[in-house]
């Protein structure tokens, strides 16, 4: 199965908003929990894109979206998050999405990237960490809806 790595347009919000729903409802990758409203959060997506405040890179298939980036920019700096789809992992797309962001954060001037990580999520750690991120602060504890603590890793990557 072929994979297509591109920027979004606004007008796949939607089904970026399916992925992150999906993945959010592993309860073990991502801050968003479920429920959430994916028709918000569409549209939210599609409105960000086109002010330029957000660029969104995805991976697809034949059968939609299976992996996406969201880049965030504000103050000269970048943020983003990401979510790949659970029998997608692993085949080197979160790789491809994070050289994307990097070479659109140097075009758009920013001075860093920044990510939080969970301290579980050890693929993602290794992938981001490779790719020239480094610990930024001591970690963060978040609590759950669940009541579940989890500790977030903030990681960043100069790119003065």
């Amino acid at each position: 199965m072929e994979t297509r790595v591109r920027e979004a347009a606004p007008a796949d919000a939607p089904a970026i908003a399916g992925l992150v729903g999906a993945v959010a409802a592993e309860n073990r990758w991502l801050r968003t929990e479920v429920p959430f409203n994916g028709e918000a959060r569409a549209k939210r997506l599609a409105e960000l894109m086109t002010r330029g405040s957000l660029v969104v890179f995805v991976a697809e298939t034949d059968n939609g979206i299976v992996g996406e980036l969201s880049l965030h920019f504000r103050d000269g700096r970048s943020s983003f998050g990401m979510a790949v789809a659970a029998d997608m992992r692993r085949r080197g797309l979160g790789r491809k999405l994070v050289a994307l962001a990097l070479k659109r954060a140097r075009e758009r001037h920013a001075t860093s990237v920044a990510i939080e990580v969970y301290a579980h999520n050890v693929a993602a750690l290794e992938l981001y960490r490779s790719a020239g991120f480094v610990s930024t602060g001591p970690p963060v504890i978040e609590e759950r809806s669940d009541g579940q603590r989890w500790e977030a890793l903030p990681l960043a990557k100069d790119l003065t």
